[in-house]
This record gives C-alpha cells, structure tokens and sequence, in this order.
C-alpha cells in the first residue's frame, strides 16, 4: 500500500552501519515535503534508537525554513535566525547535541548555489561535533543543480545523500484502486480519470498524496454507507464531489 515503505527500509539498514560518534549530515531531495519531512523524523528515531548522539537541549530536534537568499544580509539574517533558535534549544547545557532538519526553498534548487550559502556552510562546519543538520531539498523539476548543491554541503563534512522516490500520478490512481478494491469496491474509469486530472492539477509538495487518497476513499465509502447504497462502486460523482473537479 505504502509506495516509500522498501524505500525507506533500505535506508534504516543502511543507517545500521554508521558507527558510533560518526553520524553524519543527510541531504535529501524529493517531489514530496511532507514525505521528506516523515522521513527525516523516522531517520531521527532510527539514529536515537541506536543512541549515536548524546542529546543535550530541550529539544532533540527542531525544524527550521531556510528562504533563497543572494545577498550578504538575507543570508546573516537566516544564520542569526537560526543561531537564536539553537539558544532555545540549548535551554541549560554549554552547548546544543541534537539534529536540526533545515527545509530549504524550492529555489535553492532550480537557482542552485550562490557563495551567500557560505555563511550556512559555515555554521555547519563550526558545529559538527555537536549538531548534524538534516537538509530537506524540494526537488519539483527534478534540476541538475541538486547535485551541485550536495556537492556544496559535502564541504561541511560527511554527508549522506538521499533521494526519496514518490509515485507517479498513475501510480497514485493505481494506488487508489488497489485501496478501494481491498475494501470490496470497484471504480470506474470516468472516476479514475477524473482522480488523476485532480492530482496532476495539485501542486504535490506540501500534502501527502497517499493521505489524500486514504482520506479520500474512506469519506466516499462513508458517504455510501450513509445513504445505503450498496453499490461498491465508486464512479464519476463520487470523486467530483470531495475533489472538486469538473
């Protein structure tokens, strides 16, 4: 049911064989924030089961935005943004251990990298005995200069580099049939087309599409419970209706 899940599981064995006191940065790409971010949270979890850092803070963990910037003061602007946000997080201790996930703009992708990034490098470097950074990098055009940004952060120490494969649209309506199938319901063709016309016409990057269909699916089986029909057919209206399709 779940397109990420062989994904995922090969990550977390790989993840296995970072050794104590050694865990580097991670760097990961993808269509999909929200499944960027659930990644990222579950490769903390992974990390912190197999106690490779010491936390010291508040928090294990927080999340920050990092916008495009090309000038000296947007960039000293986001370093002392986040440099606050690590004094938080500190709370008591001499220092912050800990991850930080830094979701960077859809631009830093298809603009890639200016030398204003040199100041986030550069706190990277100064605090990569206490802090792995974990970077979610949009990745909507699938740009070239995705790589030349891991390239970017490579200098800043070792870094894992991932990047999160997500359905295509047909997959998702494949997806979404095998669902309703499992729970006795056919859909029809004219439905099927209209739920991919839907999500091609959906931005994808800041809502998880298999939540979506689930969500989906399980408010059109209500809806006909509802009003007893007993067709187990889902078709053209019922998917018109939540997705707003013409």
């Amino acid at each position: 049911m779940f397109y990420l899940k062989e994904q995922e599981e090969t990550i977390f064995k790989e993840l296995k064989h970072i050794k104590k006191d050694s865990c580097p940065n991670i760097f990961i790409s993808g269509k999909s924030v929200s499944a960027m971010e659930t990644l990222s949270l579950k490769i903390v979890e992974v990390l912190k089961n197999q106690q490779q850092m010491d936390f010291k803070g508040i928090y294990e963990y927080f999340t920050i935005h990092m916008p495009y910037y090309e000038t000296k003061e947007e960039a000293l602007q986001f370093v002392n943004r986040l440099l606050e946000n690590i004094s938080i997080a500190q709370d008591g201790y001499s220092s912050y251990c800990g991850f930080i996930l830094v979701e960077i703009s859809e631009t830093w992708g298809t603009k890639g990298y200016n030398t204003t990034l040199d100041y986030f490098l550069n706190l990277i470097r100064k605090n990569q005995k206490e802090i792995r950074f974990i970077i979610l990098c949009p990745d909507k055009k699938e740009s070239t200069e995705i790589e030349n940004l891991f390239a970017q952060f490579i200098r800043s120490g070792s870094c894992i580099q991932i990047h999160l494969e997500t359905p295509t649209t047909q997959q998702y309506v494949s997806i979404f049939t095998r669902m309703a199938r499992e729970k006795g319901y056919g859909v029809s063709k004219e439905a099927q087309k209209s739920l991919y016309q839907s999500l091609s016409d959906r931005e994808g990057m800041y809502i998880d599409d298999i939540e979506l269909l689930n969500s989906l699916l399980n408010q059109v089986i209500f809806d006909k419970m509802f009003k007893r029909d007993n067709s187990h057919y889902i078709v053209l209206e019922d998917i018109q209706k939540y997705l707003f399709v013409s």
